[in-house]
């Protein structure tokens, strides 16, 4: 009986310091007051002060992370967020971005936006930046923030494997374009430079490959040329002709 009444005194008083520590915290000398947003490009600093805006009326102890979070994931952009709380009013929103790595040529002459994992940031009529137009993906519906999933899920695989390669050697803003339509037989255009890539077998060595020969070209900006690398993993000179 005596250890009951003691295991209830105990609980009663954990509740009153809980509700004491709570009642605290909730004191308007802890209402957020300074919002810090870093490392974001692309969204802007308002919209995402304006989702934890929607929270200001809560002390920054009380602040639901996991809430604001969810919400900020619902821009294809925002891949995450971690926020830092710093005594009495300050809080930090660290924002991990998805970047455009690519543009899947689309219906009525749309472009869908890519990252490097075939998510789905964005549907526009035209893009700015000089990156990959994917071509040869086949698939009849799409969602924002989710990959692509073609019916032809090999070729999706090889596009992601060669955009992680691009950006590996840098080489994201020299392809053009990139046709997926058989993936055993990958059509590169570097400019107006046709490549016969092949398969991706060995892609990163044909890759690299690929850097050295087109930097050795020294007009390769502009010259009509034809590139076979299909035999450059087997340590073959890669053949580059000129076309008229």
């Amino acid at each position: 009986m005596k250890k009951k009444r003691s295991f209830i005194k105990k609980l009663f008083l954990l509740i009153f310091l809980f509700g004491a520590a709570y009642a605290v915290l909730s004191l308007p000398v802890f209402n957020i007051d300074e919002i810090v947003v870093t490392g974001n490009e692309k969204i802007p600093d308002e919209r995402i002060k304006k989702i934890i805006n929607e929270n200001r009326g809560k002390t920054l102890y009380t602040f639901s992370g996991a809430a604001a979070r969810r919400e900020l994931k619902q821009d294809p952009y925002i891949a995450d967020a971690r926020f830092t709380r710093t005594f009495p009013d300050k809080l930090t929103v660290a924002v991990t971005e998805r970047v455009v790595s690519g543009y899947v040529r689309y219906m009525n002459g749309e472009y869908i936006y890519i990252d490097g994992e075939g998510t789905v940031l964005e549907v526009a009529s035209e893009f700015t930046e000089r990156l990959p137009v994917v071509v040869g993906l086949v698939f009849d519906a799409f969602s924002l923030g989710m990959p692509i999933l073609p019916d032809n899920s090999s070729a999706f695989e090889a596009l992601v494997e060669l955009q992680y390669l691009f950006n590996k050697y840098d080489l994201e803003q020299e392809i053009i374009r990139v046709d997926l339509s058989d993936e055993d037989n990958v059509r590169l255009f570097v400019y107006n430079i046709d490549v016969d890539f092949g398969g991706i077998s060995n892609a990163d060595e044909k890759t690299r490959a690929l850097k050295e020969i087109i930097y050795s070209i020294p007009d390769y900006e502009t010259v009509n040329g034809f590139l076979d690398m299909n035999n450059v993993y087997k340590n073959e000179l890669a053949r580059f002709r000129r076309l008229t």
